[in-house]
């Protein structure tokens, strides 16, 4: 059996695109979803998502530990021993064969249609683990599967209201542009990240710190882990582009 991880600051639309969409391609071998729950908007998980485990965790999440530590926090609450993450938004494309599924191999892999990389994103959480802070790895004694399990796609986040789909998009920058900073700052936590990924972020280390400040009282609420002060920062920022609360 499988259980989906996947993380989210919120696009619940993308997100159940991706949940249906897994569930309906792996069939009854997939029989649980967990969903690391980083909203910043209350409603998004209010209603439609009984068929998934909502772990609750801090809106900053991954701003302040990056992201093997969420991976690994959410698949700790699986029921299952083989997990697959996947981000909100991406599919199973096609060629899904199961087959390879079986005990001889503890992770598996999957390809993109149109990009060259390889993510090895299917594996057994008892005997492997992820490891750094950014394009993170899986680590530990690895009987990979040889052949590629299934072809990824990318599909849109939701769009349909610009002030919220502003908000993800800085919220995204912010954690890539912090987990870059915190790389250059401290290489002894780099884990299992590549190690060009770190001369990266020292090369870049001063651009990348001006485009953290840039962003003012927004930054600074990440900072403090204070929502209510991003959000309101957030909307003096984005005039014209008002939420409200339902």
């Amino acid at each position: 059996m499988l259980t989906l991880v996947t993380l989210t600051q919120g696009n619940p639309k993308a997100l159940r695109r991706t949940m249906d969409n897994v569930v309906a391609a792996f069939g009854g071998m997939m029989n649980e979803i967990l969903v690391g729950d980083m909203s910043v908007f209350d409603d998004n998980f209010t209603s439609g998502f009984d068929d998934a485990k909502i772990i609750k965790m801090p809106f900053d999440s991954l701003f302040k530990h990056g992201f093997s530590n969420a991976l690994n926090h959410v698949a700790s609450h699986s029921t299952n021993d083989l997990c697959l993450y996947l981000n909100v938004g991406e599919i199973v494309e096609k060629n899904l064969d199961a087959s390879f599924i079986t005990d001889r191999f503890n992770c598996y892999s999957f390809n993109h249609a149109v990009d060259p990389h390889i993510w090895v994103r299917m594996w057994n959480r008892h005997e492997l683990w992820w490891s750094g802070r950014i394009h993170e790895e899986i680590v530990g004694p690895r009987r990979e599967c040889p052949a590629i399990i299934f072809t990824m796609a990318d599909t849109e986040k939701d769009m349909e209201d610009d002030f919220r789909a502003g908000v993800y998009n800085d919220i995204k920058e912010m954690v890539y542009f912090q987990q870059y900073v915190h790389l250059s700052e401290h290489p002894e936590d780099k884990g299992a990240t590549d190690q060009g990924w770190l001369n990266y972020s020292q090369a870049e280390y001063e651009d990348l710190k001006r485009r953290l400040s840039s962003k003012g009282e927004r930054y600074q609420a990440f900072l403090s882990g204070d929502l209510s002060a991003y959000l309101q920062a957030a909307e003096r920022d984005q005039p014209g582009k008002v939420w409200s609360k339902p």
